[in-house]
């Protein structure tokens, strides 16, 4: 049965399974890191609800599909190069591609990338940048 916490669940599971997978020596988080955090980390963050609710016959929902983006994150100088993320947003999307799962709350049915992400934050101290390199995943939740 589908409750309307189908994003959450999404977001818990690609969390869970990043960390299993030792991505950023498994320092992955939802939204924010914690201060202070070793570089790089892994930012996991509901971009969208889905494009709605299936339904089938009747009231209950089939599945919902919400996007799922995966950020590597490191601050470097401002020569800094997207390089040292490579490996790890590569290991993300090793992880979480075409894969499935159960959670307590919904039953993952499929992970597809989506779209990529490359953000660069202007420094605000010490001629610093904060790069965040990774994808977006459509994640279908029953």
């Amino acid at each position: 049965m589908m409750d309307g916490v189908e994003a959450v669940t999404a977001e818990e599971w690609v969390i869970d399974l990043l960390t299993n997978a030792g991505v950023t020596g498994g320092r992955v988080f939802s939204r924010l890191a914690p201060t202070g955090t070793t570089e790089p980390y892994t930012i996991v963050q509901v971009q969208s609800q889905g494009s709605g609710l299936l339904y089938a016959i009747g009231a209950e929902p089939v599945w919902t599909d919400p996007l799922i983006a995966v950020r590597v994150v490191a601050s470097s100088k401002l020569t800094g190069s997207w390089g040292e993320l490579v490996p790890a947003v590569k290991a993300a999307h090793a992880a979480l591609q075409d894969q499935t799962g159960t959670m307590p709350d919904g039953t993952i049915l499929s992970c597809i990338r989506e779209g990529t992400i490359d953000v660069v934050v202007p420094p605000t101290t010490a001629g610093r940048v904060v790069r965040q390199l990774g994808n977006t995943y459509r994640i279908l939740v029953q």
